[in-house]
């Protein structure tokens, strides 16, 4: 890949190899890709390749290798080497060999250098390779009509189709006599059928063969047997009646004994008809049968398809699963000019069958409207000034996603792309639906449950600029939208922005770094903003907006844009002690106010949701006699107790195996499973409420493609009454009919060992009470906890942000967290636990070792979680003002530099 192109060498390279050929016709990355690739290996620390490939689909690119082939035999000596003789002889027996064909023949043995050796004696040769892309633009056949009429000739030219043949030839002969009745002999004679031929046509049941029979015509022009009826009618009505008939049938009609006066008179002929074929069924179905004797019933069915589709192209593979046609057939139908094959190209649209109603922009209240005033404002300022982000803090259902939508208007009205982040793709789907009811058609979704030929495809529209709105989560941020004009970071507190694998970058760093590269406006929207951002917009750096007052949303549509909207009320959060339920003899997992609130909410027919951020049935697995812990084998946490299946499952590096009856250490039978996962709140809540609808939403439940979108639309359409889940169902869920939020233990997270670890919860318990009451109907929370005295506890049970921000703020201040310094995570893995320790304490000597004054190391320590995928880990971190300053120390093999992490578990 090209990165950079220059008019001359770099300084010191001698030699440099030519460019053969271009793989692109244009480059796959703008200047501004670049720009931004270039920045964050800058402040991520990692290589800058590694940043480009987030600017790729998956499968673009393509992978290098060589093909090694055996050209002659050296000599071998005693100084030859096993090896040298094992690579020769699989040359010798397999022939020309790919690199990668070679690394599983001989795995874990270095046998470039041999070859390589080999490559310059002169006794083989290595070309280069290059693979094709696993992605790429597909194309499907497809066939349009070409006859203009869709009448007799379309009709006519079906009939010619396949072969000619004298059955064939006489039912033609019958449709277009119909409804005559030819003589046989003169039908045998015009379609060189045989006596034979009639008969199995007769046994098909097409044609019936008519005796001899006396028959009558008229002998006379139509005006004068009509003249003759006339005058004589009334007179002789047995004889009109005879004329009459014969002048409707205008053909020969079995004699009847009034003919004879009448060929008398010379008006009729009577004679003696020979034998005749008819007709036995319609001639559709004539048809179908002279088409089958022929052999061309699919190739007419092919024309028949292609007639009603109005002219218009048809993939070729429809009308084969119609008709049953195979590519020889249509071959033929093309030659005939019957019809035009082409090729269309096959677009992957992940978001082809979602049908959404169009939406108009809905009414602004006073402070939505002051709000917009700023960002309208930063639209219209110069670049400089627009480099400043908007840090939108509004509480929840105060109407930010409506700010959003008007901030993607402008910035298309300016002729300007959008990309709208969320932090989950459980977000993707609801987020989407409001944005296609808005710009419809404009939309495109990036993310990683999509196939990698959605993913392609869909970046090849965002590329060209036939979608200009981006929404996804973090992976979107890198779409190649041509002129970037706004980038909204929704539920911008959220730590799932940090990518937690190379490069490790946070979105929101990395979403306010591309806005100021494109002078684009970057909106950070939040109800429970970063500390650091709220620092941040406090002394300047960023631009505050607010929206402090819930909008009262889902009013009937006549009212949906009246001038004035109504506010209301946050919902009220009953905090419930559970050491006072457990003294009072409650040993549910619910305690007796949410029992309570729940049964009301079902008999109102009413909604749910109960929050737990684990999931699983049980916490851990022990034995009650001798106390052991089943562990994962690989990582140093305990497994999880799932139930559906029943298994044990490592939430780390999944590991899995089965529920033992026994204990593995004393082999006791007293198991016993401990703790609480969303599993067992499903399995409480149908104990307490038997038949309850009940739906979950976690990690497990969700593992098949759409399962996201699948879950939030049955809980939509009310087809379950309680919604369970984990922090995914705690943000941006927009449902009217929830009117309790139960949190099962508001304690999850809150005691670990992170600085971060208040704020995680505090934003989650926030996010998710803010679930309850955002329709017409008030709501409610019901918050169960085991520190009600915890002040991030007691500042969510009150909506009370800044009594958090201020507490949070001060401990941060007293030990130097952001925002009052920065943070950065050295963190290392290996095998051997002595090994990694040994290169951890030498590390850290030589950290110590250029130490700067306004920058603490502290470790090296081993990790909260030790042994993760039997990986052992350490880490050394540094905080201060400028920790980076201390990060070009060469790291041991193993380690990795997170800048600014999220956790440091």
């Amino acid at each position: 890949m090209v990165l950079a192109v220059g008019a001359a060498p770099p300084a010191g390279v001698a030699e440099f190899k030519a460019v053969e050929a271009l793989l692109d016709a244009e480059p796959v990355l703008s200047a501004e890709q670049l720009g931004l690739a270039h920045w964050l290996a800058r402040e991520t620390r990692a290589d800058l390749i590694e940043c480009v490939n987030l600017m790729l689909p998956p499968g673009l690119a393509q992978r290098a290798d060589a093909q090694y082939q055996l050209l002659r035999e050296p000599v071998v000596t005693v100084r030859s080497g096993a090896l040298q003789l094992r690579v020769l002889a699989l040359l010798r027996e397999r022939g020309a060999l790919r690199g990668r064909q070679l690394q599983r023949a001989l795995p874990r043995v270095a046998w470039r250098p041999v070859l390589e050796r080999l490559v310059r004696s002169g006794h083989a040769s290595k070309t280069a390779l290059l693979d094709a892309p696993t992605v790429q633009v597909r194309h499907a056949k497809t066939a349009r009509l070409t006859v203009r009429s869709r009448g007799q000739s379309l009709a006519a030219a079906q009939l010619q189709l396949g072969r000619p043949n004298a059955a064939a030839a006489l039912l033609a002969q019958l449709i277009d006599l119909w409804p005559g009745q030819p003589e046989l002999r003169a039908a045998q004679a015009a379609s060189g059928c045989t006596r034979a031929h009639v008969m199995r046509l007769v046994e098909r049941g097409v044609l019936q063969v008519l005796p001899e029979a006396a028959v009558m015509a008229l002998a006379v022009p139509a005006a004068v047997a009509q003249a003759w009826l006339a005058a004589h009618a009334l007179a002789q009505p047995e004889a009109g009646a005879v004329l009459a008939a014969l002048l409707a049938a205008k053909c020969a009609l079995p004699q009847t004994p009034a003919a004879q006066p009448l060929a008398a008179l010379g008006l009729l002929h009577c004679s003696t008809n020979p034998e005749c074929l008819r007709l036995t069924g319609t001639v559709l179905q004539a048809r179908a049968q002279l088409l089958e004797l022929r052999g061309a019933t699919r190739r007419a069915q092919v024309l028949d398809q292609l007639a009603l589709h109005a002219g218009g192209p048809l993939r070729v593979a429809v009308l084969r699963e119609r008709t049953g046609v195979t590519l020889p057939e249509l071959a033929q139908l093309a030659e005939l000019g019957l019809i035009d094959l082409d090729a269309e190209e096959v677009l992957h649209d992940p978001l082809a069958a979602v049908h959404v109603a169009p939406d108009a922009a809905l009414a602004l209240t006073d402070e939505q409207a002051a709000v917009w005033a700023g960002v309208h404002a930063a639209f219209a300022a110069p670049a400089a000034r627009r480099a400043k982000p908007l840090l939108l803090h509004g509480v929840t259902g105060s109407g930010k996603t409506e700010i959003y939508l008007r901030a993607v208007a402008e910035a298309l009205r300016r002729g300007r792309g959008a990309i709208v982040l969320v932090p989950e793709i459980a977000l993707t789907p609801q987020t989407v639906r409001r944005f296609m009811a808005r710009f419809a058609g404009r939309v495109a979704v990036l993310h990683s449950r999509l196939t990698p030929n959605e993913r392609y495809d869909s970046w090849r529209r965002v590329r060209s600029g036939a979608l200009d709105v981006v929404i996804g989560p973090r992976s979107a941020l890198f779409a190649p939208l041509p002129d970037v004009g706004v980038i909204v970071v929704d539920e911008a507190h959220d730590q799932a922005y940090w990518q937690d694998s190379v490069p490790y970058y946070h979105a929101r760093a990395a979403a306010i770094e591309r806005a100021r590269q494109c002078a684009a406006v970057c909106i950070l929207g939040s109800a429970t903003p970063d500390v650091v951002d709220s620092f941040r917009a406090q002394h300047g750096m960023y631009t505050l907006l607010a929206l402090p007052r819930r909008i009262l949303a889902h009013v009937p549509a006549s009212d949906k844009r009246a001038a004035v909207a109504q506010y209301a009320p946050l919902p009220p959060v009953h905090v419930v002690d559970m050491r006072h339920e457990l003294r009072a003899g409650n040993r549910s997992i619910f305690s007796r106010l949410l029992t309570s609130q729940l049964a009301q909410v079902l008999q109102r027919g009413e909604q749910a949701i109960l929050f737990l951020n684990r999931r699983g049935q049980a916490t851990y697995v022990f034995c009650r006699d001798c106390g052991h812990v089943l562990q994962c084998p690989k990582c140093s946490i305990a497994y999880t107790f799932h139930a559906a299946p029943e298994r044990l499952l490592c939430h780390h590096c999944n590991a899995q195996r089965a529920a033992p009856a026994a204990c593995p250490q004393c082999k006791s039978a007293r198991i016993r499973h401990f703790g609480l996962g969303t599993e067992a709140v499903e399995s409480g809540l149908q104990a307490a409420f038997p038949g309850v609808r009940a739906v979950r939403w976690d990690a497990d439940s969700t593992r098949q493609r759409g399962a996201h979108a699948a879950i939030l639309q049955q809980f939509a359409a009310h087809a379950a009454d309680v919604l369970i889940g984990t922090q995914m169902i705690a943000k941006g869920l927009d449902l009217p009919l929830v009117t309790l939020v139960g949190v099962v233990s508001a304690d999850t997270g809150l005691a670990l060992p992170d600085y971060r670890a208040s704020e995680r919860v505090f934003s989650v318990l926030l996010q998710v009470a803010g679930r309850a009451g955002r329709g017409q109907r008030a709501g409610q929370v019901v918050l169960q906890t085991y520190q009600p005295e915890h002040f991030a506890i007691q500042a969510a049970a009150a909506h009370d942000y800044a009594a958090f921000y201020k507490q949070e703020l001060a401990l941060r201040r007293k030990h130097g967290y952001p925002p009052f310094g920065r943070v950065a995570r050295l963190v290392g893995q290996h095998l051997r636990a002595d090994e990694l320790q040994a290169a951890a304490q030498a590390l850290g000597a030589a950290l110590h070792a250029q130490r700067a004054a306004d920058v603490d190391i502290i470790g090296p320590v081993p990790c909260f979680y030790q042994r993760v995928n039997g990986m052992h880990r350490w880490q050394i971190v540094l905080r201060g003002a400028q920790p980076a300053a201390l990060l070009d120390v060469a790291l041991p093999a193993g380690w990795r530099v997170e800048v600014d992490p999220v956790s440091l578990l």
